[in-house]
């Protein structure tokens, strides 16, 4: 195989696991965020029932 051939072969491994691990970055990313919001929801409306705020 040429020097050529075995680094494109890389590359194209290499991009296909980037690939993959941004996806699932994205994934836990926006799993992470709607848990934040729902985490910040719960909490303003404790604070806001500890305080009597509406």
């Amino acid at each position: 195989m040429s020097p050529a051939a075995a680094s494109f072969i890389l590359h194209r491994l290499a991009a296909r696991v980037l690939l993959i691990r941004s996806f699932d970055g994205i994934r836990w990313g926006m799993a992470g965020l709607r848990g934040y919001i729902k985490n910040a929801i719960a909490i303003g409306r404790r604070a806001n029932l500890c305080f009597g705020i509406d």
